[in-house]
């Protein structure tokens, strides 16, 4: 895994950082490879959009170990599931108020076939929440997701993260010529 990035869990909701920890307690008692993805992965790394559930990429195997771990929460049973942008082992759980989705091999739809984006579970960043860490899914591979979308919550977030790419690049090169970058 990469280097940890810090989180800004100051502006994400407490229940879903309680229920983030569960998860990742959960996942690393059972030995469930996974990476967490959508708006909480964003807002952890410090992109600017709003997070109110956990969106967790997974392999086939790890979609219905936590299926089996988390049943006494299941909304909906992990199944294979196809739509129009997303096809993955899809399961939806329901943590003390906090909707949890899990996808297993999943693939989107883009550029007029499938994708697998199972690649994520190699390489995940390790982003610091209070006093765990979680695998995340990378920026830059997100931003490619967001950008092949047609949904325009997608489309928003591709441009929060180009902006939060931006603002990094911009603090980088101002701390490396010497200036203080705020």
């Amino acid at each position: 895994m990469s280097n940890s990035t810090g989180s800004k869990c100051s502006t994400i909701p407490p229940e879903l950082v309680h229920t983030l920890a569960t998860i990742q307690d959960l996942s690393s008692r059972n030995n469930v490879r996974w990476v967490l993805v959508g708006s909480l992965s964003l807002a952890i790394q410090g992109v600017k959009v709003p997070a109110n559930d956990i969106d967790i990429a997974t392999d086939e195997e790890g979609a219905f170990r936590l299926g089996e771990l988390l049943q006494e929460f299941v909304i909906r049973p992990i199944v294979w599931t196809e739509g129009a942008e997303f096809a993955s082992y899809f399961g939806q759980f329901a943590l003390k108020g906090v909707s949890v989705e899990v996808m297993g091999n999943f693939h989107a739809w883009e550029g007029g076939r499938w994708v697998d984006l199972s690649c994520r579970l190699d390489d995940p960043v390790l982003a610091t929440v209070q006093d765990f860490q979680v695998p995340v899914s990378r920026l830059e591979d997100q931003l490619a997701s967001y950008k092949n979308s047609r949904r325009d919550k997608d489309r928003f977030k591709a441009d929060a993260i180009e902006s939060a790419l931006r603002g990094a690049s911009n603090r980088a090169s101002a701390a490396g010529m010497g200036r203080d970058p705020l």
